[in-house]
């Protein structure tokens, strides 16, 4: 689609850095946006009054010089072309405030509920890199831009500088004589843009410094009497900032700081992303909510692979935790030296699954011969083989997710057997693996051998960090349904501590002690109970993808899309193709990707039970593409700060009987696999028939 907008001014900060604001979203979302903007008018005249209207003084040579910088600028950031398609600039008007149309012809908010907002607060902070310098100040500084004299704002400026105990920098249309200051007579909208994202505090009477000052999370103060300051006080009104709204310098000086002002301005942001996707329904709301880092993906398109982070030289990027529970990356500009590594090893920027050679995948079925391996394993116990070959036969290490002692769900290297069993068995909720693709670097820099095992984008996200192969990295791709919200999960087992009123100390979510797997949970005072994991409220959450990552929905590595060396699962089929497994209880699915996955199955083969597969019959039960996100989602997460954790899984639990954990005086409750009824085994060894809750 492409969008036309008539800029009238190119001659003020404040159109072209909107022009060029509004150019920059519209551009995320897939909108070509061609603006127009004159260099002269016809009446050279009324140019020149007009000039001075928007100025404020009788100046020339300073006219000339804003002029051409922002001309200059608008050529830079911005296009020139006059073709038009179809879209009601008045319903985008009054989404972003003053952008889309001339200076003075400002479409007024309705009467039902005033807002204005502003393009500059709907970009994220690294939108404005390319305009900030390097080099960081050596101490603090207030800077104060002026457009306006009058109402003693020199004066008051002064004031706030002694109390602050900053340095001062200022600029502006008038020039006060300050006391040991440091004026800049024209500033570039770029220069602009990075003396207020450096500065400590700002104060002003302009609607662009406040709008930047507000987008970069300063202090700041609005002294009255500036252009616009009608639609200033609307702004910082509904931001909760009015106090920082200076009517009278006489008075005390006082800054309204705090999270939940930018709380409110978060909201807003999403109300107008809202409203944007009614203007443009073509587009999606994910298209709209741009990650604050320089790999320049959507929230919804990242892995949380911690690539970038890891491999930032500066340790500029940090990993946040979102509302629903889920890290996305975040640049420090102050750090970032745009090396642009960081986008290079995205893996949603390259393309990160393998090349298959010839011959390659194949696909097999196969189970630990061994009883004992596959009762402690989620499926066919293959992994331990894996490990044991890893640490005893090539004397190196295992990396794989097991539970801390808060039981956390957390990545770790083990050196011996003992210490692997702690990764035996599934694990149903994202893990925390900061800080091991550098320590797993270090160990192949050092020449030891490394069995990697994970989900396939943190496989991905490992190769991509390395840049480079390893002929001592071993990678076990983890076949993977969706990954679910740690923050739910920790709310669950609170939910379960509370219950029982007493510490969980160890969960295991597919126990094998019976015959038909459960969830096993086991606390401090030594209760012991269980749910049957297929209609467990958490569980039926994760499998209906009401509580994974959104990325989840975008995900590449699926199918033939693969990562690892070798590719575990479940094969959910085995008992169509092959009813000799019934009781085997556990077998996997092993797609063998690589010559190196074919080389380790060949080392091991002696001690499976195994079978050749094609590759769909491998994906009998796994699924082949990306699932789509559920409006139910969106409404678990909506209520997940307002409704009790298990009374809300409890409300989108899919199964007419549903099952929580529960523990039995006469003994362990199973269920018949033939009759699917549930049934007590006493202590004596007897039977008996219990209704499901």
């Amino acid at each position: 689609m492409k969008l036309f907008v008539k800029i009238d001014t190119q001659e003020e900060y404040y159109e072209v850095l909107h022009a060029w604001a509004t150019q920059k979203l519209l551009s995320q979302i897939g909108v070509e946006t061609a603006f127009v903007l004159p260099e002269k008018k016809e009446d050279s005249v009324n140019k020149q009054s007009w000039f001075i209207k928007i100025l404020g003084r009788k100046d020339q040579r300073r006219i000339e010089i804003e002029k051409k910088y922002c001309l200059d600028f608008a050529k830079n950031y911005l296009t020139q072309e006059e073709q038009a398609e179809g879209v009601d600039y008045n319903k985008i008007t009054y989404v972003m405030g003053q952008l889309l149309v001339p200076s003075n012809s400002l479409t007024k908010p309705n009467d039902e509920e005033e807002y204005y907002f502003s393009s500059l607060l709907l970009l994220n902070l690294w939108d404005f890199h390319k305009f900030l310098t390097l080099d960081q100040p050596e101490n603090p500084y207030l800077f104060s831009y002026l457009e306006k004299d009058g109402l003693k704002k020199p004066e008051f400026v002064e004031k706030v500088v002694k109390q602050k105990k900053l340095l001062h920098r200022y600029a502006g249309t008038i020039e006060p004589c300050y006391e040991n200051a440091e004026y800049t007579k024209e500033l570039t909208p770029e220069q602009l843009i990075d003396q207020i994202y450096h500065s400590a505090f700002v104060i002003t009477d302009s609607c662009i410094v406040l709008e930047l000052a507000i987008a970069f999370k300063k202090d700041f103060l609005y002294l009255s009497g500036g252009k616009r300051e009608g639609l200033v006080a609307l702004m910082l009104q509904q931001f909760g900032l009015i106090e920082n709204f200076v009517y009278d310098t006489e008075d005390p000086i006082y800054v309204k700081r705090g999270k939940a002002s930018f709380a409110k301005l978060s909201k807003l942001k999403v109300r107008v992303k809202k409203q944007l996707l009614e203007i443009f329904p073509e587009i999606t709301f994910d298209q709209l909510t741009k990650l604050n880092c320089p790999t320049n993906i959507t929230k919804n398109q990242c892995y949380g692979c911690l690539a970038c982070k890891e491999v930032c030289p500066k340790n500029a990027i940090t990993m946040k935790e979102d509302k629903e529970g889920f890290l996305y990356p975040t640049v420090d500009l102050d750090k970032c030296i745009r090396c642009g590594l960081c986008e290079k090893i995205c893996i949603r920027n390259r393309r990160a699954y393998l090349d298959y050679k010839e011959g390659y995948p194949k696909a097999i079925c196969a189970s630990n011969r061994l009883q004992e391996a596959r009762r402690k394993s989620s499926s066919g116990g293959i992994f331990p083989l894996l490990a044991e070959y890893a640490i005893k036969e090539q004397k190196g290490v295992v990396v794989g997710v097991r539970f801390d002692k808060e039981l956390k769900a957390v990545s770790d290297i083990a050196e011996t057997m003992e210490e692997v069993t702690a990764f035996f068995g599934s694990k149903y909720v994202k893990s925390s693996f900061d800080g091991i693709f550098p320590r797993i670097k270090q160990l192949l820099e050092q020449g030891r051998y490394v069995l990697y095992s994970g989900l396939p984008c943190e496989c991905a996200g490992l190769r991509s960090y390395l840049r480079k192969e390893y002929e001592n990295l071993f990678v076990v791709e983890i076949m993977c349904h969706s990954v679910p919200s740690p923050k739910v999960f920790r709310l669950y087992l609170d939910y379960l501590e509370k219950r029982k009123k007493s510490k969980l100390v160890r969960m295991t979510f597919r126990d094998k002690t019976d015959p038909i797997q459960k969830m096993k949970f086991e606390f401090e005072n030594g209760n012991v109970v269980t749910a049957k994991y297929k209609k467990n409220n958490y569980f039926r959450a994760f499998y209906n993808d009401l509580i994974v990552r959104p990325s989840c929905s975008k995900c590449t590595f699926v199918y033939n899309h693969r990562v690892g060396d070798l590719t575990l699962g479940d094969f959910w089929g085995v008992l169509k193709y092959f009813p000799e497994y019934r009781g085997y209880r556990g077998v996997n699915m092993i797609l063998i990707n690589t010559q190196k996955g074919d080389t380790m199955i060949q080392k091991i083969k002696e001690y499976l039970e195994w079978r050749e597969i094609t590759f769909r019959q491998a994906f009998t039960g796994n699924h082949k593409k990306a699932g789509t996100l559920k409006p139910e989602r969106t409404e678990v997460f909506g209520k997940l700060s307002k409704v009790p954790i298990n009374t809300l899984l409890e409300q989108y639990n899919d199964l007419k009987q549903k099952t929580e954990p529960k523990e039995s005086e006469e003994g362990i409750m199973i269920e018949d696999e033939e009759s699917g009824e549930n049934l007590v085994l006493s202590n004596l060894g007897e039977t008996k028939e219990e209704k499901n809750e």
